[in-house]
């Protein structure tokens, strides 16, 4: 009986991970989150962690998926400017 309940609440938490990495963000909602944000921690705490990560020398380069077309970001420093396309 205990192993019943135990192998019950693995199998919904699996069940509610799988659910939770199914959600997309929206395009819109995503890029009014970050709207005037002016550095890397502003966009972060607003987006919470990138998608990729991906390094060009000193600057990453953050790629978020949304509904309609990836949002990225270089971030390099205390710095960070939205890209008009992913690289």
């Amino acid at each position: 009986m205990y192993m019943a309940r135990k192998l019950k609440l693995l199998v919904l938490m699996v069940f509610v991970l799988a659910l939770g990495a199914c959600e997309q963000r929206d395009h819109d909602g995503t890029l009014a989150k970050v709207k005037g944000l002016t550095t890397p921690e502003e966009v972060r705490t607003a987006l919470g962690p990138a998608d990729r990560i991906s390094k060009t020398g000193t600057t990453e380069i953050w790629e978020y998926s949304t509904s309609a077309a990836d949002v990225c970001f270089a971030a390099a420093g205390n710095a960070i400017i939205r890209l008009s396309s992913c690289l």
